[in-house]
């Protein structure tokens, strides 16, 4: 069962460099240099909104039936999302006898996987639309917070491996004046 559609095979899509920062930049008289290799550096402030999501991979299944929206979303409605979105790299990858997913990188180096089976092209809009938009920071459910609840905290405090044991850093000599003065 190959792919019908635009899409047959694994493509990587290069970002596009916007070029009116620097029309803009030119008519402000903003003293700067352009920057090398024709990229613009994000230290410039402009007000203007730059997209964390720098690279965003489809992984499905050629085969299974839970990967049927995917393919369905790669073969007619992904040319949409990477036009609308020339910031971000966009790679379709097989893996077979796998779920589908959506493996989103940022800038900020954090990663993100999305398990998108079953999901109808709808479904798998919403997420993109919410991957662009994040900023690449942890969920609050990810972060690690104190591992358990308590309505009523214990008096003797919480158990630790070492709450019956001696200290380490008593001097021996110290048990030995306690044994010879009893």
């Amino acid at each position: 069962m190959g792919s019908k559609g635009p899409f047959k095979t694994i493509f990587k899509m290069k970002p596009e460099v916007n070029r009116s920062v620097f029309e803009r930049a030119k008519a402000l008289k903003v003293p700067h240099k352009n920057p090398p290799n024709n990229t613009y550096e994000l230290h410039w402030k402009f007000g203007r909104y730059v997209c964390q999501l720098k690279r965003l991979t489809f992984n499905y299944c050629t085969y299974s039936g839970s990967s049927r929206g995917l393919r369905y979303f790669i073969d007619f409605e992904a040319e949409k999302f990477v036009k609308d979105n020339p910031q971000t790299s966009v790679y379709f990858q097989q893996r077979n006898g796998k779920d589908p997913r959506l493996v989103a990188n940022y800038m900020n180096g954090q990663d993100r996987i999305i398990s998108v089976p079953n999901h109808d092209s709808i479904a798998i809009w919403d997420w993109l639309e919410r991957l662009k938009n994040e900023s690449g920071r942890q969920w609050r459910s990810e972060r690690l917070h104190q591992p358990w609840l308590t309505s009523t905290p214990s008096i003797q405090g919480t158990w630790n491996p070492f709450l019956h044991k001696p200290p380490v850093n008593i001097n021996p000599e110290y048990y030995i004046r306690r044994n010879k003065n009893s």
